[in-house]
């Protein structure tokens, strides 16, 4: 199946805003935020940019009167969300690969010729 350029650039950028999300409210947050403070200051800015619209658009306004229960288990579809995309992402960029392998193989065959 194709996919346009434009549709794939758009579910990365919502599964970038959430594996991000995930990264900066889990146990593990200190030492993510670290490392996105050890980035370029550009690289920075874009990752903080999806973080802040990852916070004002995605997480549910009324999240704060959540008992950590719920919280918890709305992060957790959010990031069991966010692995299937990636998986299918990944499927994706296999079939790719073999595509353009078989065409580079059907492309050396016809230079052979």
């Amino acid at each position: 199946a194709v996919v346009s350029t434009q549709s794939t650039g758009e579910h990365l950028g919502r599964l970038l805003q959430l594996v991000l999300g995930c990264a900066v409210h889990c146990d593990e947050k200190e030492e993510h935020i670290k490392k996105i403070m050890g980035l370029e200051e550009h690289v920075q800015t874009g990752v903080m940019q999806c973080i802040q619209e990852f916070m004002e658009y995605e997480m549910p306004r009324n999240m704060g009167n959540m008992d950590y229960e719920k919280k918890l288990e709305l992060s957790n579809n959010e990031l069991e969300s966010a692995n299937r995309e990636v998986e299918e992402y990944k499927q994706k960029i296999h079939d790719l690969e073999i595509q353009i392998q078989i065409l580079q193989e059907s492309n050396d065959t016809l230079h052979n010729e």
